[in-house]
């Protein structure tokens, strides 16, 4: 029987050096759910493994016949350097995420095979062509120009769970309905990765599966729920009896549709993440980000906590209209609104995205090493500020947004709206866990 090792790699901050000893708060170690599906869709007869390296320490000595990794381009050097260990020892490497898709000559010459965009059909083709002759699978693997066909998830087997409740992980499942985002923000490498198509699965079968996890915490990874507003709706409709507290993503334009928000607070809809990104009109307008409107912000996080919902914004700070000012601008402007949480971070023209496109043809990409493509440190020339004067100032804004005092201040405003599950479960351990992980100088978001 063939051994397979599905690998999520990690940068060497997050990067557990010592069994059982984690880095920074488990609120954010999640199992990924695309190692899980690969895992899932996995024919019988192969002895398959998965390690994280939040958590694990790879065994390069294992004897595993295939290894498979996954990784953004924050991750794409580590990656390389696991499959050049697998090699030596007569593994054949597989690389498959972003980064392999945007740039697959570049992973082929690291790999022996590269699997582009989604992978569930392209990595059974793979072992198809492997067990026939190892030589013909050492290709890129990639859909033709008109993408995955629209019924990809239709029938697909259930995620493999074997991985998740292990030691070092948040307690819950991660969970999918759909894939991909309706949205055309430049600087997104989810639009590029899925050409703006949405992947839905058939309701009855998301169901089946969800009926099976017994966890009452479900984190919906899916990166835009209000994609498709009557099939989110249809979704939370069925499963609002499954007693379950519902963390998802969501545009900021689906507190428009009331009746979709009422099935998410009756479905159990405890957190949500958002893209507000600036609170420049300008920056959204140069982003192709036309849904987010500065002013209506209040209403918008107003709207989630009159339904119980945990409010974390996704803010980025070096857009071209962005000054040295526009940290303390941004913690004035959130901190009265009463804002939950904030992940924070530095534009990042990330490989595939227009954005990267538009910064190299300017001549503003001032590095091409992806470890420095973590969304903390800063990769290209701002406009308006300095290099060290954006670095400087989401440092400031994080430990500004998270000391004690705008934690305990925010947290009282909110407790009315959030109640005791809300502000202990799920705002205070946000805002403590964001808080270690920053004094920690750890790579979340990588």
């Amino acid at each position: 029987m063939k051994k397979i090792l599905l690998i999520n790699p990690a940068t060497k901050k997050d990067r557990v050096e010592i069994p059982g000893q984690y880095k920074g708060s488990d609120i954010f170690r999640y199992p990924k759910l695309g190692t899980l599906a690969i895992a899932g869709v996995t024919p019988a007869g192969y002895q398959i493994e998965i390690t994280d390296e939040t958590i694990d320490i790879i065994n390069f000595d294992a004897g595993y016949d295939i290894v498979g990794v996954s990784a953004v381009t924050a991750l794409a050097n580590r990656a390389y350097q696991i499959a050049a260990e697998f090699k030596k020892r007569g593994a054949h490497t597989v690389i498959g995420g972003c980064h392999a898709t945007f740039l697959p000559e570049e992973a082929k010459s690291h790999f022996d095979t590269v699997i582009c965009g989604l992978g569930e059909t392209l990595w059974n083709d793979f072992l198809s062509d492997h067990n026939k002759n190892p030589e013909i699978s050492k290709k890129i693997y990639s859909y033709n120009q008109a993408g995955a066909p629209k019924d990809l998830l239709h029938g697909a087997p259930f995620a493999a769970r074997f991985a998740e409740g292990r030691p070092g992980y948040a307690a819950g499942h991660v969970f999918s309905i759909m894939r991909g985002c309706s949205k055309a923000c430049d600087f997104c490498s989810i639009n590029a990765f899925f050409n703006r198509r949405v992947y839905k699965r058939p309701i009855a079968e998301a169901c089946g599966e969800l009926k099976n996890l017994r966890h009452p915490i479900i984190n919906l990874v899916d990166d835009n729920i209000y994609s498709d507003p009557a099939y989110a709706k249809l979704f939370f409709a069925a499963v609002k009896n499954y007693g379950k507290h519902w963390l998802f993503q969501a545009s900021t334009d689906i507190v428009r549709d009331r009746h979709l928000m009422k099935l998410l607070e009756e479905a159990g809809a405890k957190g949500v993440f958002v893209g507000f990104e600036s609170i420049s009109s300008l920056n959204l307008a140069g982003s192709n980000k036309n849904h987010n409107t500065v002013d209506k912000y209040k209403r918008v996080i107003d709207v989630f906590h009159e339904f119980g919902i945990v409010v974390e914004a996704g803010m980025m700070f070096g857009f071209d209209d962005d000054g040295p000012e526009v940290f303390e601008k941004t913690y004035d402007f959130f901190y009265k609104l009463n804002l939950d949480l904030m992940q924070i971070a530095a534009v990042t023209p990330m490989p595939g995205t227009p954005l990267y496109d538009r910064m190299k043809s300017e001549g503003r990409i001032i590095s091409d090493n992806w470890d420095d493509y973590d969304c903390k440190k800063v990769v290209f020339r701002p406009r308006k500020m300095s290099v060290e004067a954006l670095v400087k100032g989401t440092e400031w804004l994080r430990g500004e947004f998270y000391s004690y005092k705008s934690i305990l201040k925010r947290g009282i405003a909110n407790f009315g709206s959030l109640g005791f599950i809300g502000t202990l479960g799920y705002y205070l351990r946000g805002n403590l866990g964001f808080k270690k992980n920053h004094s920690l100088g750890l790579d979340y978001p990588p």
